[in-house]
């Protein structure tokens, strides 16, 4: 049976010249929620190793909540801009369309 590895996906990979020294950032926009991660190649240990980040994510009273995970939520809020978590706890309170959107989906034409 034939291991699933980066390498196998991404032939490209396979050439580690091309990640030596460089650090790639991969953002997963999705529906509810988004998650921002580092990719970078060891070379000691020659392997590619992927950490999320933690965000600070502005909360409607003020303070910073830290997370890997950040509702894909964006807010209006007294003049603010609410992105993540802070937005996420005023989707009830705000007129989705008008001052808050969230659930984005990108439809094509067919």
């Amino acid at each position: 049976m034939n291991e699933i590895t980066i390498s196998s996906m991404l032939p490209a990979v396979r050439n580690t010249a091309l990640m030596r020294g460089k650090t790639y950032i991969g953002i997963d926009f999705g529906t509810s929620t988004t998650v921002v991660s580092i990719v970078s190649y060891d070379e000691y240990d020659h392997k590619i190793h992927t950490k999320s980040l933690r965000l600070p994510q502005m909360l409607p009273d003020g303070t910073l909540y830290r997370s890997e995970i950040v509702p894909t939520v964006i807010a209006w809020l007294n003049g603010c801009i609410l992105v993540g978590e802070g937005a996420s706890q005023m989707k009830y309170q705000l007129k989705k369309g008008k001052n808050i959107w969230y659930s984005f989906k990108i439809v094509a034409n067919t």
